[in-house]
């Protein structure tokens, strides 16, 4: 097993930088004091689209990895092809992947980042569709020697709790 088991989602982001948007200052509305719009039906022309590999324990795993820690990842992913990606590219960096969890019939974690260039702020639209289907088997974790927990979604609350359990074992 890896020094450092990083636990969480696994997520392809796909970035969308642009000058086409509309920043405007909303003051009035507490929650959302800024805001960026586009034409309603328009088409935008994106010139340097991005996919990347993200979500907490995966960029942790990354930089652990990069530092001559070893590493894994305990993640949910769908059963489909930007899962299989996400596992080439993390096995590309040298992160150990045998303890993905692949759930049946939903698709991996996905997020559509759209990045204004002139501030440099984004707005991220983001599906955790495996994340939220996600139950962490303590089996997996009971021989780690580190543990670090990142984004989890769903059933959160009853994860940490399997987390903690083997943790104290």
């Amino acid at each position: 097993m890896s020094k450092v088991l990083c636990i969480g989602s696994v997520t392809k982001d796909i970035f969308f930088p642009t000058r086409q948007g509309i920043v405007s200052d909303t003051p009035e509305d507490l929650l959302s004091q800024r805001k960026i719009s586009f034409e309603l039906g328009a088409k935008y022309h994106i010139e340097n689209m991005c996919e990347t590999l993200g979500g907490c324990p995966v960029n942790v795993a990354c930089g652990l990895v990069k530092l001559g820690i070893s590493a894994s990842c305990y993640a949910p992913v769908g059963s489909d092809s930007t899962a299989e990606w996400a596992q080439k590219v993390l096995m590309y960096m040298g992160v150990d992947v045998g303890l993905f969890k692949i759930i049946p019939n939903v698709l991996s974690d996905l997020s559509a980042i759209v990045v204004d260039e002139k501030t440099g702020d984004r707005v991220i639209f983001s599906s955790h569709t495996a994340s939220e289907k996600f139950d962490i088997d303590k089996n997996y974790i009971k021989d780690a020697e580190w543990i670090f927990i990142g984004d989890l979604s769903g059933k959160w609350e009853s994860n940490l709790e399997t987390i903690v359990a083997a943790a104290e074992e």
